[in-house]
């Protein structure tokens, strides 16, 4: 049974698009924190919610261990 990757919102995109747009400009993966002020978020949970949301959907993959380690799948 093939299972269905979850829908993104606005704001899911707006976080991906962040994250994209911070990996290309400084070559390495972005903080949680820095993606935050990008995106104008002050909480960094809040962005851990749509990190959360990215990975399900098959977006991003992160290495827990590090805060740093977030990976862009194709």
């Amino acid at each position: 049974m093939e299972s269905r990757k979850p829908s993104l919102s606005p704001a899911n995109l707006k976080v991906l698009g962040a994250v994209i747009h911070l990996t290309r400009e400084h070559n390495h993966a972005p903080t949680l924190q820095q993606v935050a002020t990008a995106v104008g978020l002050k909480a960094k949970s809040t962005i851990c919610v749509h990190m959360k949301k990215l990975e399900a959907a098959g977006r991003i993959s992160r290495n827990y261990r590090h805060e740093v380690i977030i990976t862009l799948l194709p």
